[in-house]
């Protein structure tokens, strides 16, 4: 009876052992796998960083292009801006010749020639266009007639003609004298030589 006390003691002592080392080596087996797929895990975070590093370059990039494409796009609308300008300024200018020109006309079609004039009123009127003509020369101010009465409108161009400033005062402000010498400083570059020379023509 004892012996086969001791024997079933030993059997089951067997089994024990057996269990143990059946979970020992699961618990390697488990160890190995959870280390595996660690290193694994660690490898596509590698990758990952790769693959973020490369899409910032390439962000970088791209934002380095837009960024000149913006300053090209500035540049070439600043120059459509500044050429629209002068666009305007020449259709301003050729309208303020235009009405110069027909009120021009309707200032000589009045002064046509007038075989009833007497010689005083001819000596008269050519005194007056020479005044007229030096006027010209000393200021180069072009009138615009259609203005309303209160108002003082025109143009003032240099010598060469390459350059008009428009002027409109209101009388009801105040003399116009000092204003308008303002503007003639602007632009007129007048050759008194060739000035003195026209006055004794």
């Amino acid at each position: 009876m004892l012996e086969a006390l001791q024997e079933l003691e030993t059997i089951n002592s067997q089994n024990v052992d057996r269990d143990i080392a059946d979970k020992l080596m699961q618990y390697k087996n488990t160890k190995d796998l959870v280390k595996k797929k660690i290193d694994q895990t660690a490898a596509e975070a590698d990758d990952i960083k790769g693959e973020i590093s490369n899409y910032k370059e390439k962000l970088s990039n791209l934002q380095s292009v837009l960024s000149t494409l913006k300053d090209k796009h500035a540049a070439e609308s600043k120059a459509l801006m500044e050429e629209s300008e002068k666009y305007k300024m020449k259709q301003f200018d050729l309208s303020v010749q235009e009405n110069l020109c027909k009120d021009l006309q309707k200032q000589l079609d009045k002064f046509q020639y007038n075989p009833k004039l007497c010689n005083s009123d001819k000596n008269q009127l050519a005194e007056c266009r020479r005044k007229l003509n030096l006027y010209y020369q000393t200021t180069r101010i072009r009138w615009d007639y259609s203005a309303p009465e209160s108002t003082v409108k025109g143009y003032v161009t240099n010598k060469s003609k390459t350059e008009a400033v428009p002027f409109e005062f209101s009388t009801d402000d105040g003399p116009v004298c000092e204003k308008l010498w303002g503007v003639l400083e602007q632009v007129v570059d007048t050759d008194w030589e060739d000035l003195e020379g026209s006055s004794k023509d």
